[in-house]
């Protein structure tokens, strides 16, 4: 697995950065040049619940073709672009690593999960139709498969799993 890597240097003018504490007793960078204090915020992604067309109760699950926990199962999706709506991106998300077009159903939730390369990621996660396409594994996917909810392989991060279970409990109260 990766490790997250400090920046040394300013992003505005080159400077060397180094840590202070601020008024809230956080520990941040400044650039010992400029001044400018960075701030860090979680790196937005979507997590993608998509039931099979024919059975609620199955869902397509990726293993991962790269780390953080290549070989290892999770949701489709991945991180939004600076130029789309969390809902464009879990589109686009859809079709790149699952071949499958697709719709927005509704907004799961939103969870934090801790990343070895980001520090932290803000998931989105979305339950998904599918509209067309055919599956195929690609861009970040070694593979994609429908499982059953009660029978799939362990899913490697912790906020992916949230999200599933969000769903297999509004399954179960229909």
């Amino acid at each position: 697995m990766c490790e997250y890597r400090e920046k040394k240097f300013c992003p505005w003018c080159g400077g060397k950065l180094e840590y202070f504490v601020d008024h809230e007793g956080r520990r941040r960078q400044r650039c010992t040049v400029c001044g400018a204090v960075l701030y860090e915020n979680p790196i937005p992604a979507t997590a993608l619940v998509i039931p099979a067309p024919d059975n609620p109760h199955r869902i397509l699950l990726v293993k991962r073709a790269v780390e953080p926990c290549k070989g290892q199962y999770s949701l489709p999706g991945g991180f939004m672009e600076i130029d789309e709506t969390p809902e464009e991106g879990a589109i686009r998300e859809m079709a790149e690593e699952t071949g499958f077009s697709g719709e927005v159903v509704k907004l799961l939730g939103v969870r934090n999960q801790p990343s070895p390369q980001y520090k932290m990621v803000l998931l989105v996660g979305y339950l998904m139709r599918i509209t067309g396409g055919e599956l195929g594994a690609s861009d970040d996917a070694e593979s994609a498969e429908f499982f059953p909810l009660d029978d799939h392989p362990p899913i490697a991060f912790e906020g992916h799993q949230y999200f599933v279970d969000i769903y297999e409990d509004s399954i179960k109260r229909r």
